[in-house]
């Protein structure tokens, strides 16, 4: 699912407008982060709060079409970054562009009760994504790494 968003749309296209969209989109979330850095050990209620102001003060903005809080506290948790291969999804604009989604870490079709466990709901680019597929790393071989 890209986004954490249900309805499948596209981005909208590139253009002035959308650079300041985009613009405001991200300050929003360094604010965010910076509250997130404020707090000395943020537990899931903290980082719940911190989601739920950030969809408030950017509404319609991008953060706010996130149907799922415990998404964006995941996106929180690992701010913004591939779980797989460290990609900066929003300051790379991987997000913008349509190329980042929210991940189960656990595959939803085998877990759904996980489905809203902001640890299992991880911010992915689609790459990585698409070569995971519905991987279950519960059940990988003991005596293969995972990479």
């Amino acid at each position: 699912m890209s986004f954490g968003l249900g309805d499948g749309k596209a981005m909208e296209p590139i253009g002035p407008a959308a650079e300041r969209t985009f613009a405001k989109d991200k300050a929003d979330w360094d604010t965010t982060l910076k509250e997130v850095d404020q707090v000395p050990q943020p537990d899931d209620q903290n980082l719940r709060s911190i989601a739920e102001d950030l969809k408030r003060r950017n509404r319609p903005g991008f953060w706010w079409k996130f149907r799922k809080t415990e998404h964006l506290v995941g996106w929180l948790l690992h701010r913004g970054t591939c779980v797989y291969c460290g990609k900066d999804l929003i300051g790379e604009q991987y997000i913008r562009h349509g190329w980042a989604t929210t991940d189960h870490l656990l595959p939803q079709s085998q877990y759904p009760d996980l489905d809203r466990c902001p640890l299992n709901t991880v911010p992915a680019c689609s790459a990585c994504n698409c070569l995971k597929g519905g991987l279950d790393p519960s059940e990988a071989p003991a005596d293969e790494p995972c990479t």
